[in-house]
């Protein structure tokens, strides 16, 4: 019996915006690598498949808005 094809359903725009690796992660929340993996490991729900980092952006902005407000503010320069 010959193999077919899987048809493999390729992520619409909007299903790839929902999705970010981890230097799209790291841009959109302005921090440096060291500080994204910790926030990966501990704070935020991830997944780390075949050696790369995928985190829903829904997942980011809600814990982005559960944050207390102390650590929202930016230092005054």
């Amino acid at each position: 019996m010959p193999r077919t094809k899987l048809d493999k359903k390729k992520p619409t725009t909007r299903e790839s915006r929902e999705i970010m690796t981890l230097y799209e992660f790291m841009s959109y929340i302005r921090v440096g690598y060291p500080t994204a993996i910790k926030l990966l490991t501990t704070e935020i729900p991830c997944r780390h498949l075949n050696r790369e980092w995928r985190v829903r952006k829904k997942d980011v902005d809600d814990w982005l808005s559960r944050r207390p407000e102390s650590n929202k503010e930016e230092p005054s320069c």
